[in-house]
């Protein structure tokens, strides 16, 4: 019997929405531009006894590591990044926060998210300014976070 594989198209990965849900009550962090660095990997370890065959060593699974999350966007009126920056410097580990990146479809539905747990701010950047220039001024956040987890069927947020 030959089974027929359902093949369905790819996401497109213009339109996205991310938010904070815990220090500051599920508020949208705002639109970004880009985000980058959604990753995890294993280590493998190396593991042989001498009078074990094949040659080759086994492996097994070692440390995990979370990739830095950066997003990118144009400098805007909205200061929701620099207070959670100055809570971090007030309260510290308390300011940690879920961080919620929805995939979104053209109609705006959300299609894929990946939740970054106890989410902190490594590092906020804003571009050199320059008088002589018309470009857009950017600020870059890059986030740690200590687990990621995802859901293919997450709920539109509203």
């Amino acid at each position: 019997m030959v089974m027929k594989l359902t093949q369905s198209q790819p996401y497109a990965g213009f339109k996205f929405l991310v938010i904070g849900t815990k220090t500051y009550g599920g508020k949208e962090i705002g639109g970004f531009m880009e985000i980058s660095g959604i990753s995890k990997e294993r280590e493998a370890i190396e593991y042989r006894e001498g009078n074990l065959l094949p040659d080759a060593p086994g492996q097994f699974i070692g440390r995990t590591t979370l990739g830095d999350v950066t997003l990118k966007r144009g400098m805007s009126k909205s200061n929701y990044l620099w207070d959670w920056e100055a809570d971090l410097d007030a309260i510290g580990e308390d300011a940690k926060q879920e961080v919620q990146i929805y995939l979104l479809n053209k109609a705006g539905e959300a299609v894929f998210m990946w939740s970054l747990k106890r989410a902190w701010i490594k590092r906020i950047e804003v571009d050199t300014m320059n008088a002589q220039s018309s470009d857009t001024l950017f600020e870059t956040v890059v986030l740690a976070y200590e687990e990621l987890t995802t859901d293919s069927t997450p709920t539109t947020p509203v």
